[in-house]
């Protein structure tokens, strides 16, 4: 809106679950290729993964979905 430049359609242009979790493992399995983002791409899911705190193994992990074709809530498997 600062510059002039409107959107169209409705508001939220996308919709993300947040999923915290604890693996302190997960940074040997990088193999030296510490960064702050990753990104996931495969069939089952797309995602990103923040690196919040890699000594302490702490991560948030990012997926999209896609109301109103998808719920906003996950099982405790889905997450």
């Amino acid at each position: 809106r600062l510059c002039g430049i409107s959107t169209e359609g409705g508001r939220g242009l996308e919709s993300f679950h947040s999923i915290h979790f604890r693996c302190p493992a997960l940074l040997d399995r990088l193999e030296g290729r510490g960064a702050m983002l990753y990104f996931v791409f495969n069939p089952s899911t797309i995602a990103c993964i923040v690196a919040h705190d890699l000594r302490n193994g702490e991560w948030v992990a990012q997926v999209p979905f896609f109301p109103p074709t998808q719920p906003g809530t996950l099982t405790s498997n889905e997450a």
